[in-house]
């Protein structure tokens, strides 16, 4: 009840600049300023014309405060990681990202190219991060009350490995924003945060299986005690699951970055039925429910096994991955360079 009258009396606030105004003009009219500013004007006075001038104040005193209220909340900030050498960058979906982000109170950006070394690309994202914290310590939202809106422009391994670095901010109130691919417009698809690695209720997990399957694929068995999670979100790719699975087997591939020493025991492969529905809700329960089944496949393994994923999704479900398993050492493996 205290909620509601809270929120009520915020409205009378919100409300009260324009009631304000529309007084002011009514006394205006009955003491004669705005009929005497209407003769002066236009040689005469006619009941019309004030009502007009009326409506005009009227309208004016709306559409300022809804205009404002429109505008987003909080910091937008975008983040470009840009392999070097990257030929077929997205220029048209870094564009819109700094244009949506600019509507917010506040806005920033953050460019680092990214290296293929393996070290030189290790110092960039920590360059990149470094630049990010930097900047929401500077604008006081690091603890957590200003929301964050991160538009992560990035290919998978990076936008999961930076997620792995926002382990250590806390605090803050972030979110990463998603574009469908057929729109311009961001939309808030994974809120970061420990909620993403509680378990999920009888009733979540019989929703999230309703596109989501996981089963165990045997790989080697003399391999070294190493287990694979493959993730497959993107049914338009189906030979996915079938190259990561051969590449966890033998640790040769032509699709990704492996060697004899990413060979695997095992793995879990969770595969996505159709393609994600464009909401918060699904990325958020895609993401809990692939974290909450690992660590109970994972479970069932001794002597903590080293661990390597394969991963076919939106990077904003790498970024909420990444954020996830940050505390495990698991590796991301990539695919090979083009």
């Amino acid at each position: 009840m205290r909620r509601g009258a809270n929120q009520a009396g915020r409205g009378r606030l919100r409300l009260a600049p324009l009631w304000t105004l529309i007084a002011f003009v009514a006394v205006a009219v009955l003491n004669g300023l705005i009929p005497d500013l209407v003769k002066a004007t236009f040689g005469q006075t006619t009941p019309i014309l004030v009502l007009a001038i009326l409506a005009a104040a009227t309208v004016f005193g709306v559409v300022g405060p809804l205009r404002s209220r429109s505008r987003p909340r909080g910091i937008g900030v975008v983040v470009n990681l840009r392999p070097v050498g990257a030929t077929n960058w997205s220029q048209q979906r870094v564009t819109a990202a700094q244009a949506q982000a600019n509507q917010h109170d506040d806005h920033f950006q953050v460019s680092q190219e990214i290296p293929a070394d393996p070290d030189a690309r290790r110092a960039a994202l920590d360059a990149a991060y470094a630049q990010f914290h930097a900047k929401l310590t500077e604008r006081g939202a690091a603890s957590g009350a200003t929301p964050v809106c991160l538009y992560l422009i990035a290919r998978l391994p990076d936008a999961y490995d930076f997620a792995r670095r926002l382990k250590y901010d806390v605090h803050t109130n972030l979110v990463v924003m998603q574009k469908p691919e057929n729109s311009s417009v961001f939309y808030e698809a994974v809120h970061l945060g420990g909620h993403l690695r509680g378990p999920l209720s009888p009733a979540e997990r019989r929703q999230a299986e309703k596109f989501l399957t996981a089963r165990t694929e045997p790989l080697a068995p003399d391999a070294p005690n190493r287990v694979a999670l493959i993730i497959s979100l993107s049914p338009s790719n189906p030979s996915m699951v079938a190259n990561a699975v051969h590449a966890a087997r033998t640790g040769q591939s032509t699709e990704y970055a492996v060697s004899p020493d990413d060979r695997c025991r095992a793995a879990l492969v969770i595969s996505a039925s159709s393609p994600l529905p464009d909401d918060r809700a699904t990325f958020e329960l895609t993401t809990r429910h692939i974290h909450q089944q690992w660590a109970t496949w994972l479970a069932t393994w001794h002597d903590d096994p080293e661990q390597r994923l394969f991963l076919a999704a939106p990077a904003t479900i790498a970024a909420g991955l990444g954020h996830t398993l940050a505390r495990s050492p698991i590796r991301f493996v990539p695919h090979t360079p083009n």
